[in-house]
Parts: C-alpha cells; sequence; structure tokens
C-alpha cells in the first residue's frame, strides 16, 4: 500500500518528543525501503520512498521551526543574538550607520555651528 503523507498542521501539534521518535521510524522506513529498491526494484518502493523522504524533511522542518521561536523568545530584547536569527539584509545596509551614528557630530563641527550660526532674514511683504 502507498504511505500517505504527513501535513505539516498535524505535526505542530504534535510533541517535540513524538515528532522525534516519529522522525526515528520514518529514518529506519527509509533504510527498509532502500533495502529493497535494490532486491526487489518494484516502482511502487520508489515512489513511496519520495514520499518518505519528504515526510522526513516535514519533519525535520518542523523541529527546526520550533528550536528557532524558543531561540528567538530566549534572545527577545538582548543585546546580542545568534546570526540565524538577525535579520537578513543586504551586506550593505547591515553595515550603515544607525541613525544615532549619523546625528554624532566632531566638536570642530558643533563650535563652527556655534560660532556661524545660519542667518534668519525677516521677509517683507
Amino acid at each position: 500500500e502507498m504511505a500517505k503523507a504527513l501535513r505539516c498542521s498535524e505535526l505542530r501539534e504534535m510533541s517535540t518528543e513524538d515528532l522525534q521518535e516519529k522522525l526515528a521510524t520514518m529514518k529506519a522506513q527509509l533504510l527498509k525501503l532502500r533495502v529493497q529498491k535494490y532486491v526487489s526494484a518494484q516502482p511502487s518502493k520508489i515512489s513511496e520512498m519520495c514520499v518518505v523522504r519528504k515526510d522526513v524533511a516535514r519533519l525535520l522542518t518542523v523541529l527546526s521551526q520550533r528550536v528557532r521561536a524558543e531561540a528567538r523568545v530566549e534572545y527577545n530584547g538582548k543585546k546580542y543574538a545568534p546570526r540565524d536569527l538577525r535579520p537578513q539584509l543586504t551586506h550593505a545596509m547591515r553595515l550603515r550607520l544607525r541613525p544615532s551614528q549619523k546625528a554624532i557630530k566632531s566638536l570642530r563641527v558643533q563650535k563652527a555651528e556655534k560660532a556661524f550660526p545660519l542667518r534668519r532674514y525677516a521677509i517683507k511683504e
């Protein structure tokens, strides 16, 4: 019989321990299918392998999403976060000065601005 693909919505409702158990069974099943492929070369086994491989990928995806979500909660509001949780900007955007850094003026510029303020003219109507 053909294996039915797992749904991510169902996987998200399962506990982490259940997911890890399911992952172990799916990997064992995949191993058996690989062996059977060389023994009997049935087309159904090959198509079933595809389904099991995708299920393993879905399980790993849900598990990694959980780990990342927990890490996001842990590092929320902290000064530093792991690289994979930081915003994925372009290299140039990451290296840009922050607004606070842009606003900083050197002592020389501060003195010049104080000594020569912008002149305001009264406009006659």
